[in-house]
């Protein structure tokens, strides 16, 4: 099973190998005495890379000396995205005051028309565009390239140091950071994500500091180009699933395991569908916050 998510679903069977996409997940598993496998999200270097920053800028009327801030991100609920890019949406309200700044979105979800009310009242109030919601994009890399910075999480944050663009990570419960020589190690080993922060106050430091120095921008997003290719680049990665290929197939279980982890992930799915269906508000967060999470 692959779970390329922060978290395991405890109703899953424990017989079946996992293959997880961060290391922090990986040491949890196995410290659980699971038998997973670590694949990080893997990136072709060739095609995620910039190579025409104006033409992207074009695509989307985006005019020049503008401060381009990007993110791709589903406009969910789910690890706080849509929360993370409401605030990116006040951040750069106040930063307009002072400097012609564009806040690129690109995404659905649920939260879609929240965020397009929210980026019309903010480009009402100026008077010209500071936050431009695009929707789902099939191809993303034009709004990577068009940023001078990138904001993200996960597998897009990876997307975005591969176009050689700064990073301000986001996670839960107002975490912002930059990615920068002193917080790369801790980003790898978590995949990218983090929680518990200032959130507002965060992100406006870290986006100023950035916003001040082209020179600096210029010096992570090598940092960070050069960071991908050696941890994430594509071939490595299907050599090292190929690998778990064959460990899996050598590494059969015994059957009265997996008739224990099958009993056990019947009655933690019963209990969790019949909570989520017919249990109280409270049950049903706990179920999707904690209780469904190994």
């Amino acid at each position: 099973m692959s779970v390329m998510s922060m978290d395991v679903p405890r109703f899953l069977p424990t017989h079946v190998p996992l293959v997880v996409g961060t290391p922090e997940l990986h040491q949890r598993m196995l410290d659980q005495g699971r038998r997973a496998h670590l694949l990080e999200p893997p990136v072709d270097m060739d095609r995620y890379r910039t190579t025409d920053i104006a033409a992207a800028r074009a695509r989307f009327g985006i005019p020049d000396g503008a401060l381009v801030i990007s993110i791709v991100s589903m406009l969910t609920t789910a690890l706080e995205k849509l929360q993370g890019v409401l605030e990116a949406i006040r951040v750069v309200d106040r930063m307009a005051a002072t400097r012609p700044v564009r806040l690129l979105i690109a995404g659905d979800g649920e939260g879609l028309q929240a965020v397009q009310r929210r980026a019309a009242a903010v480009n009402a109030h100026h008077g010209w565009t500071v936050v431009q919601p695009v929707g789902f994009q099939l191809d993303a890399s034009p709004a990577y390239e068009a940023a001078d910075i990138v904001l993200g999480m996960g597998s897009s944050a990876i997307k975005g140091l591969a176009h050689a663009k700064p990073l301000v990570v986001h996670g839960e419960a107002g975490f912002w950071r930059n990615l920068d020589e002193t917080t790369a190690a801790g980003f790898l080993h978590s995949g990218w994500y983090g929680r518990g922060g200032a959130g507002i106050r965060d992100l406006t430091g870290a986006l100023e500091s950035l916003a001040e120095s082209p020179a600096r921008r210029r010096q992570l997003g090598a940092f960070g180009r050069d960071l991908v290719a050696t941890r994430y680049d594509f071939d490595r990665a299907a050599e090292h699933l190929a690998a778990l290929y064959v460990d899996t197939v050598l590494g059969r279980p015994p059957r009265a395991a997996v008739a224990r982890s099958l009993a056990r992930s019947a009655a933690t799915s019963a209990r969790y569908f019949t909570s989520m269906r017919f249990g109280s508000v409270v049950d049903r967060e706990q179920w999707a916050r904690e209780g469904a999470i190994a």
